[in-house]
């Protein structure tokens, strides 16, 4: 079995930060994302809904209550539209909201 050289270590060390690099506007809009929902979503909301994922444009968030999970529907466009204001690049299509367990 062949040892690898230091010339094959660095270029690994090289992929590994091109790998990071191209993340980094990923994990920026993620952060983005984070914060601009903890500044729009109203304060008794954000205590018992959170966000579990963004995939596709789609951003599924949980609620702890049937009562939460209803009056989150009832903000759910006024929600998306300042989202989708305050985050362009993230590019958020729809929120999907159901029950989860507790927040």
């Amino acid at each position: 079995m062949a040892r690898a050289s230091v010339s094959e270590a660095s270029r690994i060390g090289d992929l590994a930060s091109n790998v990071v690099q191209r993340l980094a506007p990923v994990s920026r809009r993620a952060g983005s994302l984070e914060e601009a929902w903890a500044d729009i979503v109203p304060p008794n909301l954000r205590e018992h809904c959170r966000l579990v994922s963004f995939r596709n444009g789609c951003l599924k968030v949980v609620a702890s209550g049937s009562s939460y999970l209803y009056e989150f529907q009832l903000c759910k466009a006024a929600l998306l539209e300042e989202l989708q204001a305050q985050c362009p690049g993230v590019r958020i299509s729809r929120i999907d909201v159901g029950m989860g367990p507790q927040v």
